[in-house]
């Protein structure tokens, strides 16, 4: 029996900052725009949703307003920048998901956590980010999934790579080849140019940095159906904003 079809939209980096809060705004409006032009059934946002900690309260929640506002669920994992580095720091991570409710999902759990969306279509995995270190592997835990009539996703932060190489929360595919063969795609984040590799059987992919401040505004559209995965690539209209600092 055939899978019935899903379409992501899969974006990472978009270090939002009160610093940039024009921009922020912006790029969050326009990717909403986006999904909704492409009528996608999930949102996946890879990590680094703030480029610091240090954001005050009130944008925080700028960003809470504008993600509620999203035409498809977001579900979203926390990235380096997202990290808290100090126990006075603010954490407008955990505020931003406070604010959303049941209208968005945080993967924040250090041992991973599985979970179904999109009526049923999607089983989802990611996990929280302990800390940004080369002994950070940002797939411990992923699971090896039975087949069902979902499509099976993972979501992770990192640098994708063949072996260590001293970076921080390495990605190395062959540490989980036997759980990755139970699964259709990989949604990375971490690295701010789009990359694709297809690992045995399963297609793992940076979307690049939906950012116009520290990237180009890049997202990827992905359809899951009988056919396979295919990937489209996509750039945010937000060039104006680029290097805005108001």
């Amino acid at each position: 029996m055939a899978r019935p079809p899903l379409r992501l939209l899969h974006c990472a980096d978009l270090h939002l900052t009160h610093q940039a809060w024009d921009a922020s705004i912006a790029t969050l409006r326009t990717l909403a725009e986006a999904a909704g032009q492409r009528r996608v059934d999930q949102v996946l946002m890879a990590g680094d949703l703030f480029d610091s900690s240090k954001q005050p309260d009130e944008f925080a929640d700028a960003v809470a307003e504008e993600m509620a506002a999203f035409p498809a669920f977001v579900a979203a994992i926390p990235g380096n920048h997202d990290l808290l580095y100090s126990k006075w720091d603010p954490d407008p991570f955990g505020r931003l998901f406070e604010q959303l409710g049941a209208e968005a999902l945080a993967l924040t759990d250090h041992a991973g956590r599985c979970v179904q969306l999109a009526d049923g279509r999607l089983r989802l995995w990611g996990r929280g980010m302990p800390e940004h270190t080369p002994e950070n592997d940002p797939l411990e835990g992923l699971p090896a999934l039975e087949a069902d009539d979902s499509w099976r996703v993972a979501v992770a932060h990192g640098y994708l790579m063949e072996r260590p190489n001293g970076r921080s929360s390495p990605i190395v595919p062959g540490r989980h080849r036997e759980a990755l063969a139970t699964f259709d795609y990989v949604a990375l984040g971490h690295h701010h140019g789009a990359h694709q590799l297809g690992f045995e059987g399963t297609l793992i992919a940076d979307s690049g940095s939906a950012s116009p401040i520290v990237g180009r505004g890049l997202f990827t559209v992905v359809d899951l159906n009988e056919t396979g995965v295919r990937l489209e690539p996509g750039e945010l209209p937000t060039q104006q904003y680029r290097r805005s600092r108001a």
